[in-house]
């Protein structure tokens, strides 16, 4: 599975009856799947197509998500536990994706986000 540097955020749908994954950076860039996982290795599959025509036609790609990469830059500093409390998630689903390298949801992005700003991290 590709490595997609990208936020995907992924949700239950009604109408579909299943998960949908999307990448927002990557306009139209959406996948269904039964599970979340399912979804998500689609929806990178998915991706990493749209990235290899937009590499071959000379167009360039979205800027990076880089919500993930500084918290992990910054996990050693941290205490885990308060960010995640803080965060409004569990200290063991923020340490599973940061650890796994699963994407953030944008409500948990937004939240963390405030909670290292609030702690003089600045935002980039």
């Amino acid at each position: 599975m590709k490595n997609i540097p990208y936020q995907i955020v992924v949700a239950w749908s009604d109408e579909d009856e299943g998960y949908v994954a999307r990448i927002p950076a990557l306009r139209y860039c959406i996948a269904f799947g039964e599970t979340p996982e399912k979804a998500v290795k689609e929806v990178k599959n998915a991706a990493a197509e749209v990235m290899k025509v937009m590499k071959a036609e000379g167009k360039p790609l979205p800027a990076v998500d880089i919500t993930l990469d500084r918290v992990k830059a910054l996990q050693p500093l941290l205490n885990m536990s308060a960010v995640a409390k803080a965060a409004k998630m569990s200290v063991q689903t923020l340490s599973t994706k940061l650890t796994r390298g699963t994407a953030f949801t944008d409500a948990e992005a937004s939240r963390i986000g405030q909670v290292l700003t609030s702690h003089g991290v600045p935002a980039l």
